[in-house]
């Protein structure tokens, strides 16, 4: 019996609640696609937009990896990777929204004529 409860203990078990850390190369795909939303100003739709799939993140991590042979075509496999894989774990939506906005607020406001000089 005693070898069952070690063998079941943590066979339910889940990643505690809260933002995911991600590994450094995580971090590193994960802020070079967040300053590309951030270039683009299309934070505000991307939050929108990871609130409501939130429930169904690791379905789209799954998703990411089914696809990873075509994807990897046109992008950086690595990158890929590291980015399917980070969002796997549980916070991941809270780590991408907080460092979104973390993000957009280091940002310089855009100037008045509305061109991004980063281009």
């Amino acid at each position: 019996m005693k070898r069952w409860r070690a063998i079941l203990a943590h066979a339910f078990a889940v990643e505690k609640a809260g933002p995911a850390k991600p590994t450094p190369a995580e971090s590193q795909v994960v802020d070079r696609v967040l300053h590309e939303v951030i270039r683009r100003q299309m934070t505000m739709p991307a939050s929108i937009f990871l609130e409501s799939v939130r429930p169904m993140t690791y379905l789209g991590s799954q998703a990411m990896h089914f696809f990873s042979p075509f994807m990897t075509v046109l992008i950086e496999p690595g990158a890929y990777r590291a980015f399917s894989s980070f969002l796997e774990k549980r916070g991941a939506v809270d780590y991408l929204v907080g460092r979104m906005e973390a993000l957009q607020r280091e940002r310089p406001p855009a100037d008045a004529s509305g061109t991004d000089d980063a281009r």
